[in-house]
């Protein structure tokens, strides 16, 4: 069987994985690659003669290719929307939610695919396509059951996906869905650390005004506003004293948010501390 595909597709397949290729936002670098200036051309993907269809819908998407007309082609010989490989446990859906295909999900669905299927880590494919930041396919995978409180091996949900990318409006969509606010991932940690880590404090006020637990401790003992001070970050500082924020918790080395500003030299911060109210070290 021969499927037709893109040469960029092809050559993003080999090459994304690598540093410079994933940051040459110019296209400068697939130039000098090719020694000319590069004209899109279709090239075939060879899919070996006898592959049963499961397997072969499998290699298909597995290349990043989702062209409805195809995996319509693949359905119809009898392919399963549910097929898993055997190593990773990774679905069509999976797939197809990690590069974003809309279509794609829409037909497999239909044909009936496990919304809720996990692959070897433990990832929906909800998670994957929060993960992506492709939120029409994690919109599709809602509105068709997606259960927003899934947790994979790490105990990674996609709220906590949502935060780490700033993505304010999934997480205020998912967030609509149900899903938990304070849920710990394997480190302690939660939504709203991971939206500190990242900078994204238009997702940590969205948690702050649903409720989130400003003084939850992840590992080490950490606080959010630990964290926040611990990235130097002023204005998460800022928003987290004034929601209240208890600036008497110690951390595992016996440090304050105070503490832990003055042992990183952060001046502005430890000023702001200082400020709002009275600390211990």
């Amino acid at each position: 069987m021969t499927i037709r595909m893109n040469g960029p597709l092809l050559l993003a397949t080999l090459l994304m994985a690598t540093p410079a290729f994933a940051a040459d936002e110019s296209g400068d670098l697939l130039e000098q690659f090719l020694g000319r200036k590069y004209e899109p051309v279709v090239k075939p993907l060879e899919i070996p003669e006898g592959t049963p269809p499961s397997e072969a819908l499998l290699l298909y998407l597995n290349r990043g290719c989702g062209d409805a007309g195809a995996i319509g082609e693949f359905l119809a010989k009898g392919a399963d929307a549910n097929y898993a490989d055997k190593e990773y446990r990774i679905t069509p859906l999976h797939n197809v939610a990690h590069y974003g295909h809309a279509e794609a999900a829409r037909i497999l669905l239909a044909a009936g695919a496990r919304v809720n299927a996990v692959n070897g880590e433990g990832n929906t494919p909800l998670y994957a396509a929060v993960h992506e930041g492709h939120d029409d396919v994690a919109r599709i995978l809602l509105d068709a059951g997606a259960d927003v409180a899934i947790a994979n091996v790490y105990r990674y949900t996609p709220l906590r996906e949502a935060c780490r990318r700033g993505n304010t409006g999934m997480v205020r969509l998912l967030l609509a869905k149900g899903a938990d606010l304070n849920v710990t991932d394997d480190k302690g940690y939660t939504p709203l650390h991971a939206a500190v880590s990242v900078a994204a404090r238009e997702a940590a006020t969205i948690l702050l005004d649903a409720g989130a637990d400003i003084n939850v401790a992840g590992r080490y003992g950490d606080t959010p506003l630990h964290y926040a001070v611990g990235f130097g970050d002023d204005e998460l500082v800022r928003l987290f004293l004034a929601r209240g924020a208890d600036t008497s918790i110690r951390n595992d080395k016996g440090l304050t948010p105070l503490g832990l500003a003055e042992e990183r030299g952060f001046e502005s911060i430890v000023n702001l501390l200082k400020g709002w109210g009275k600390n211990t070290i």
